[in-house]
């Protein structure tokens, strides 16, 4: 069991480490002369801030992610839909609902 203190410190360690990296990509972002920060802006300030080990696991997920979103909206136009890709797609926008 984790206490309450655990949680709160958790939490503020994780704000304050999304903020460092949204603050470096940001800073990507204005190099590529672009106001909308991109995956690429993010992974790039990753590796920037020595954390390059989580680079392919993040991008192995995005690749995951825009093709499971490209099955949904494929089969929004479609009339019938096959359940596993409709499991697939659910299990990830559980995911990342959580």
């Amino acid at each position: 069991m984790v206490s309450r203190e655990a949680r709160s410190a958790l939490s503020k360690a994780a704000s304050s480490f999304v903020l460092c990296v949204t603050s470096m990509a940001s800073v990507h972002c204005e190099a590529g002369k672009r106001k909308t920060l991109a995956a690429s802006d993010v992974i790039g300030a990753l590796r920037d801030m020595q954390f390059g080990h989580f680079e392919s696991p993040l991008l192995q997920f995005l690749e995951t992610y825009r093709e499971l979103t490209a099955a949904k909206k494929a089969s929004k136009r479609s009339i019938t839909t096959t359940g596993e890709a409709s499991d697939m797609i659910e299990d990830v926008d559980e995911a990342m609902r959580s």
